[in-house]
Order: C-alpha cells, then structure tokens, then sequence
C-alpha cells in the first residue's frame, strides 16, 4: 500500500481539559473558555503566585496562546515548570512540548522526553500521544515504531482521537505491527468522529483494498469499540 497521510503532530493540551477541583478554579476555566480573559487572570495570577500548581500549568497556557497578555513562550516554559516539578501532569506535558519545539527554551529533545515521558507514565493521555509521536519522529531516541504503536495504544484506550489516528495509520501502513486492514479501518472509523476530514480520507484509500466483508466487520468492531469506551477493542 502506497504511504497514507502523515501522522498527527505533537500537541500540547488546553488546561481546560484538566479535572478542577476549587471552585475558584472552576470560575476561571469557565472564563477562559467564554473568552473573558481578564476575570481568568484574576483569579490565576494571585494563586499561581502562591504555588499552585493547576494555576501556574493554567498561566503558562495563556502566555503561550497569547490569551490576555502579550504571547511569550518563555514565561509559559516558567509557569509550565514551576507546576511540572510539583507533579502537574498537563504542566509536565507542555513544557516537554515546548523543548521539543525549541519555543521559550533551547529545543533539547532530551528534556522534551524526560518531561513528557514523566507525564505519560502517570497515564496522562496526550503525554502518551506525544511519546508515540517522539517514537515514530526518532527526535532524541532511535525511531521505534513497536513503541509508537504501545504509546497509541494507550492514549487511544482513553479516548484520544489523534492516537486512534495514529494507530489506524500504522495498521495501514505496517508500522510497528503487522498490516492489518480491518483494524486500520476500524481506528479510523473511531477517530472520524473527531478528526472526520482527515481520518476520513485516510479510511477511504484503505477501503480500496478491502472486501465487502472486511468493511462490515471493521464497522462492527468499531461500533462495539465505541461501546466499551475504546477498551478492549483488538
């Protein structure tokens, strides 16, 4: 089969995916996601200030997308790491982002594995993402795609539709694990609720090569998949 789409990239994520316990806190994320700035840094800078961590990970977030202050990788990679030393998964991941893009920081592949790795350990999803993508890039580690593949596994198992991507293309394509048409179609399907355009479109060029069973079977697993809120479904 001829080379499908390329992998989806390392990302960081948006604190506001990040469980919230204070009402404060709570306050803030819904003022950040609203748009209202201002109200969120209110309430963040005073509580980042005094060392806590969800508020720093959550200032870093705003330096680095610009929202409500001038964007400033630098103070992002701060914030990212005064929260990542107290353990804050989110923060860990980002900063390990950052160093791998060299913004805010020197682009050191090794601290960008050392913090993302810390995080995926933990079982935070996108940190998981992130390692498979390191695996499949070979950025600071010899490129192993039986390692991307586990890393995808386990961010796809909670619902991550970037590594069911991921982890469909490397059915297609033989990557890390033995070509497999049917899985392939199936992480797709699962991923294109999500990312339809793109999952879709990469599904389409493995259908080409499918029987008429196989795409019924593919559509049940995923189907079934989905059911079990993507456990178990190899």
């Amino acid at each position: 089969m001829k080379k499908l789409l390329t992998c989806v990239a390392l990302v960081a994520v948006n604190f506001a995916s990040t469980v919230v316990a204070a009402a404060p806190l709570d306050d803030a994320v819904t003022a950040h996601e609203r748009g209202d700035y201002a109200s969120a840094l209110s309430i963040y800078r005073p509580l980042a200030t005094q060392g806590n961590p969800f508020a720093q990970s959550a200032l870093g977030t705003m330096f680095e997308a610009g929202h409500g202050v001038a964007q400033d990788y630098a103070k992002a990679a701060k914030w990212y790491r005064m929260a990542a030393v107290q353990g804050n998964l989110q923060a860990q991941n980002n900063l390990g982002v950052l160093y791998s893009s060299g913004k805010g920081v020197s682009q050191d592949f090794s601290e960008a594995i050392k913090w993302i790795r810390r995080a995926a350990d933990k079982g935070h999803s996108e940190a998981q993402f992130n390692i498979g993508m390191i695996n499949v890039q070979g950025n600071g580690v010899k490129q192993n795609y039986p390692e991307a593949v586990r890393w995808y596994r386990l961010a796809s198992a909670q619902g991550d539709p970037r590594a069911q991507y991921n982890l469909g293309l490397m059915y297609g394509l033989g990557l890390g694990v033995e070509k497999h048409r049917v899985l392939a179609y199936m992480w797709l399907s699962v991923a294109a609720e999500s990312l339809y355009g793109t999952s879709l479109e990469t599904r389409a060029t493995i259908k080409q090569n499918m029987s008429t069973s196989e795409i019924e079977l593919a559509q049940r697993m995923a189907s079934e998949c989905r059911l079990r809120k993507f456990k178990q479904c190899e």
